[in-house]
């Protein structure tokens, strides 16, 4: 079973480990225990301050996006001053996206640093898996005596894959998000003022703990924490760790010999589980035609590829709809829906047509609300969670209330639909 085919709903994200960039310092052995890129390099003094810091954290639910400004203020004479940033990613996986510094609005060349080391900062499981390396991005910020700059890093990076596969079964470890503060301490004095904002985008807000530094962060609403801090001299303690999703179990549902038994699985995460399924029975008010009839059908959400569900109707879809009735009714934790035209072999159909951006949802013709679902391409599906409604579910209506506009064509797609169910008890599951 393919890893990234998982569950997201409830925070069951396919990442165990995300990569994570962090503070930055004078040289590159920061907080003894950190990791150094180059053991043999002494550390020089430096009469570099921090003033102020300002850490944002946005986590969607395949990435992270992290943007942190420094200004920083030269009490000694000029100096062309090393600056270090560590990057903390998953075994073998890739460097952060989008990796940019800038000091004072213009952009300053970075590189790749000395030798990557191993670092244990991650669970045991994860630690079997795929063992989290440290790599070092090294800059040169010139600084006149006296002056002070403002320096700014931005960077993308996903939610990396952790896990064991045994034929059908899968198990992942939590994912996590790490950002080392420690480094800083390397700077002449401590860090002036800090604000640390962590910010939950597409990620699911009841699964995010906040697993270190402890008892920093304070709640500003369900999807916001922030942590304000002066005079920090930084250590290990103070170090970042972000459980963005908890871990997780994926196995083969009722009927393993049905045609569509890739379809159901069973889910167990902290002790809960749950049913992911297509057993139902799916409509749609309209369907784009094409010289093939039915090739954008609504049946097309419970197979998926190649082809997607779309509405026929002048314009952008709004007010079109699809209509689920579920054959074996129970408590729906999630809808999980793929909101495009979702095909691994023409990627650029994505961007190319329109994408749900917001559905209006009915629950059994009585409960309805609206969920909004962001512009990014997800890996697996979206999970549109089901908050205080524990009835059974017998029907779904799904009407497009706003969309995405895609650059070429005005059809709005969904490929996929399931439904994922909560269970009362752990599963009995056949094995042969």
């Amino acid at each position: 079973m393919n890893l990234q085919s998982l569950v997201r709903v409830l925070g069951l994200s396919v990442a165990c480990a995300s990569s994570s960039l962090a503070n930055g310092g004078p040289w590159v052995t920061g907080v003894a225990g950190t990791g150094s890129a180059a053991p043999g390099e002494s550390a020089a003094k430096s009469d570099v301050t921090i003033e102020e810091e300002k850490l944002t954290i946005d986590l969607h639910q395949d990435f992270a996006e992290v943007e942190v400004r420094y200004r920083m203020r030269n009490t000694g004479p000029a100096v062309d001053q090393p600056f270090f940033f560590p990057v903390d990613v998953q075994g073998r996986l890739r460097e952060p996206q989008q990796y940019v510094i800038e000091v004072d609005g213009n952009a300053l060349a970075s590189e790749a640093w000395g030798k990557p080391a191993p670092t244990e900062r991650m669970d045991p499981f994860v630690d079997a898996v795929a063992k989290p390396i440290r790599y070092w991005r090294r800059s040169t910020i010139p600084f006149r005596k006296e002056q002070v700059r403002e320096v700014v890093i931005r960077y993308r990076v996903e939610h990396f894959v952790a896990g064991e596969s045994f034929s059908d079964d899968t198990k992942s470890g939590p994912a996590k998000f790490l950002y080392a503060l420690s480094p800083a301490a390397g700077w002449k004095e401590p860090i002036g003022l800090g604000t640390v904002v962590i910010n939950v985008r597409s990620a699911i807000p009841e699964r995010v703990v906040v697993e270190k530094p402890k008892g920093r962060f304070t709640s500003d609403g369900p999807r916001r924490w922030v942590w304000q801090f002066n005079a920090l001299r930084p250590t290990l303690d103070d170090d970042i760790k972000i459980r963005v999703a908890p871990g997780y179990e994926h196995y083969p549902g009722p009927n393993p010999d049905s045609p569509q038994a890739g379809q159901v699985r069973y889910v167990a995460e902290e002790g809960k589980y749950y049913l992911r399924h297509a057993d139902f029975d799916i409509s749609a008010s309209s369907e784009l035609h094409s010289e093939k009839p039915g090739e954008y059908s609504a049946e097309n959400v419970k197979h998926g590829y190649p082809k997607p569900w779309a509405e026929g109707v002048d314009g952008d879809g709004i007010g079109e709809s699809l209509e689920i009735k579920v054959r074996h009714p129970r408590p729906l934790a999630a809808i999980l829906v793929g909101p495009g035209y979702d095909d691994p072999k023409h990627p650029e159909y994505w961007g190319a047509n329109n994408r749900v951006a917001e559905f209006e949802i009915t629950l059994n013709g009585e409960r309805t609300f609206r969920t909004s679902i962001p512009d990014e391409k997800f890996r697996d599906l979206y999970p549109i969670a089901i908050r205080g409604y524990d009835k059974l579910v017998r029907t779904v209506k799904m009407v497009i209330t706003e969309v995405h506009r895609g650059t070429q064509f005005r059809d709005t797609c969904v490929s996929r639909v399931r439904l994922l169910a909560k269970l009362t008890k752990k599963p009995k599951v056949s094995r042969k």
